[in-house]
């Protein structure tokens, strides 16, 4: 929604407060609820050891009523190991920390998902209603992470060279997805929950200050992850799920069981004897395509290769200049 030539009635918010008639006005109109209650306890003692748990209840209107209620916990806690050792610390060892975390985060679907409303036209005099194309599902349930995290971090050399190091793991449930359907159920597609999904990873940074001076510092940092994804499992009965499909299903977007989330899956071309391509009927550039999941796997495969070198080279040095007294503050 857009006004055209500003408001004629200042903050008047409204098509109707348009300096000019807008070009195909429209208005929509959303409500949202949420209620939250959070409560947080943290302990320290003798400046080496914390621990601090969380817990929080919320309810949102954009699940149905008796569903729409989750609670989610956390519990972290850090062990400073340079302040445990005290006057056994080595000299070279400026501050050290492993910390390890546990939590779980609730989710709730995007505002009318849940519910199935109807779209209101008029043809004349005439007004009808129809069902959307995707449809809403007012049993889906809030989707929850459940998470683990191991830390540790160090610094050396008077705070200029150090390094932090991660490692994760973590569940998703009752994930909320939207999928394709039977069109005889009056839509194409509908909003569920899809089953579940798992993650493990790794993420490192190393960071030093390469100069430091009176007047300036270079600092210099370098980030490296890694991610591994698999869905665990799906619907009852259900093997994969698909998200969307490209030419009549030449090429589909789907989760599978035991695959990474969200893999595009295409057929191979056809192979005569001395692997030679099958070409259509006047020799043109479209091949002939062997539908069989042994080809989508194949395809599978190079996507995710592709993928996972990406992310290695994920790599990039961040280099920023500190100033001070250079003629004033910068």
């Amino acid at each position: 929604m857009s006004t055209r030539g500003g408001l004629s009635v200042e903050n008047w918010f409204h098509l109707n407060s348009s300096g000019l008639t807008p070009a195909n006005p429209s208005m929509k109109k959303a409500s949202l609820l949420k209620q939250a209650f959070f409560a947080t306890a943290s302990f320290g003692y003798d400046s080496w050891a914390y621990v601090e748990g969380t817990v929080r209840q919320e309810k949102t209107s954009t699940l149905y009523p008796g569903s729409n209620t989750f609670v989610y916990p956390s519990v972290n806690g850090s062990v400073i190991y340079s302040s445990l050792l005290k006057d056994n610390k080595p000299e070279w060892l400026d501050y050290g920390k492993i910390r390890l975390s546990y939590g779980v985060v609730g989710n709730a679907p995007e505002i009318y998902k849940a519910a199935t409303g109807y779209n209101q036209s008029a043809v004349g005099s005439y007004i009808y209603n129809q069902v959307p194309q995707a449809l809403g599902n007012n049993e889906i349930q809030p989707e929850q992470k459940y998470e683990f995290e191991l830390g540790w971090e160090n610094k050396f050399l008077g705070n200029r060279l150090g390094f932090e190091l991660s490692y994760y793991q973590n569940t998703v449930k009752d994930q909320i997805l939207q999928t394709t359907t039977s069109a005889s159920s009056g839509g194409t597609s509908i909003w569920m929950n899809v089953g579940e999904l798992k993650n493990a990873g790794v993420e490192m940074s190393l960071y030093g200050t390469v100069i430091q001076t009176k007047d300036w510092n270079w600092d210099i940092r370098a980030n490296w992850s890694w991610n591994k994804n698999e869905v665990t499992k799906l619907i009852d009965g259900i093997n994969s799920i698909d998200h969307s499909t490209v030419d009549y299903g030449a090429a589909m977007l789907q989760s599978r069981i035991g695959r990474p989330m969200g893999d595009w899956y295409v057929y191979g071309t056809g192979k005569r004897q001395k692997r030679k391509q099958i070409l259509g009927r006047y020799r043109s550039v479209y091949r002939k395509l062997i539908r069989t999941p042994e080809s989508q796997e194949r395809h599978a495969q190079i996507f995710r290769r592709i993928h996972h070198f990406i992310e290695t080279l994920r790599i990039f040095i961040w280099m920023p200049l500190s100033t001070s007294e250079l003629g004033g503050t910068y």
